[in-house]
């Protein structure tokens, strides 16, 4: 048995590890191809068809200048699943991409297709839903809400849970950037996590306003620490633009965020999956973001939905203050953080169970996302791949 696996991020690269370490569990001999990064590297994928790095971009005017690299990443990967003929091909995020992907192939081959993470058709152009159904079999989403958009036109959609469901807390230690032990926490400090983003347009982007909004905070609130999760690539770029301000920080690898979650009093973060991660941890905090004008302003024009952030997606509510774009300022963000940093104890309450809620939302009791997506990929398997093999025995 062979199975074709791609993700287009980091958090795809998670979800495809996840999926790997699982359907190795129940088929040790199954061989696992495709496109990822380190960690679906780690759990069995053979080798990446291209780096899964490059896809991460977001906006059409960024993706102009990569098009051409995009085009021959398509036309490569389909040329790579044409020749090894896998059982199954199953596309995790990255839509613009991955769905190009499945279309074209459908055209060429019957092999069963999944795709894990659905685009966001409720949040614009839901149109892409009719036409998925069909190219893609079956959808795994991982938000409660979805499933709707895509069965009314026929195609197998299932809501699993989110992956963060089945996540267990991670204790490991904070280091700085040297590597050094990490210090001991005093409790009198107020500790604040910034998260500045996976995508390096994000760190170019929001590292001056993030920084220059806790400049400012650190007035009202001057036993200020900031702890900044982040990835290695981006920590020298970080470290001239902190270390040239008066803040006091340390560096956090990505996989020890939720000890950095766990010592905060608030958060501020891009815009994107850490919204649930941070509300999964019960910390309140701030979303900013900022796209590139003339992409803002098409952007504007198809977005269809009132949130940009998840938790407030989820209870159709803007409990998460959003500061997007213009207002994506210091001054703004320091205001949204002092004033989330000095709630009242009742506020302070009242925010936590919301937030405590729309994690709540994400999880099916007792079923584990991955083991779940696993039972669909064996149905999808057994359906679909099992027929074709007998259909290709007559000849």
């Amino acid at each position: 048995m062979k199975i074709f696996i791609a993700a287009g991020e980091v958090s795809g690269d998670i979800l495809g590890a996840q999926l790997i370490e699982e359907i190795k569990r129940r088929h040790p001999l199954c061989e696992i191809i495709g496109v990822g990064g380190p960690k679906m590297l780690e759990a069995g994928l053979s080798k990446s068809v291209f780096p899964m790095e490059d896809l991460a971009v977001i906006g059409l005017f960024e993706i102009l200048p990569k098009l051409g690299l995009f085009l021959r990443y398509l036309f490569k990967t389909k040329q790579f699943i044409l020749s090894e003929k896998p059982d199954l091909i199953i596309t995790i995020d990255a839509s613009a991409f991955y769905l190009r992907l499945l279309k074209a192939l459908r055209k060429k081959m019957s092999i069963p297709t999944i795709h894990y993470n659905a685009p966001a058709v409720w949040a614009s152009r839901p149109g892409r839903a009719k036409e998925m159904a069909s190219y893609v079999d079956h959808l795994l989403c991982l938000y409660p809400f979805e499933p709707p958009y895509f069965t009314v036109h026929g195609m197998q959609a299932t809501f699993i849970g989110h992956p963060l469901c089945s996540r267990e807390g991670d204790s490991s230690n904070i280091s700085d950037i040297n590597g050094n032990p990490p210090p001991v926490f005093e409790k009198k400090r107020t500790n604040v996590t910034v998260l500045f983003g996976s995508r390096a347009q994000e760190i170019e982007k929001l590292a001056d306003p993030f920084i220059h909004a806790c400049v400012l905070l650190q007035k009202d609130v001057p036993d200020l620490h900031v702890l900044v999760p982040t990835f290695e690539r981006y920590k020298k770029q970080l470290k001239a633009k902190l270390d040239a301000s008066s803040l006091a920080y340390e560096f956090v690898e990505a996989k020890d965020k939720e000890k950095a979650f766990n010592l905060s009093k608030a958060a501020l973060a891009a815009s994107g999956t850490v919204a649930l991660e941070l509300a999964r941890a019960e910390v309140p905090f701030v979303i900013g973001y900022k796209l590139s004008p003339l992409t803002y302003f098409f952007a504007k024009r198809l977005v269809i939905t009132p949130y940009v952030c998840l938790v407030n997606v989820l209870l159709k509510a803007p409990i998460i203050e959003e500061c997007l774009q213009e207002k994506c300022t210091p001054e703004v963000l320091y205001q949204a953080m002092k004033k989330l940093i000095f709630l009242s104890p009742k506020d302070h309450k009242i925010l936590l169970d919301k937030l405590r809620e729309s994690y709540h939302m994400l999880c099916l009791k007792g079923k584990n996302p991955t083991h779940t997506a696993c039972d669909i990929i064996d149905k999808v398997m057994c359906d679909g791949v099992l027929p074709r093999r007998e259909e290709e025995e007559k000849y």
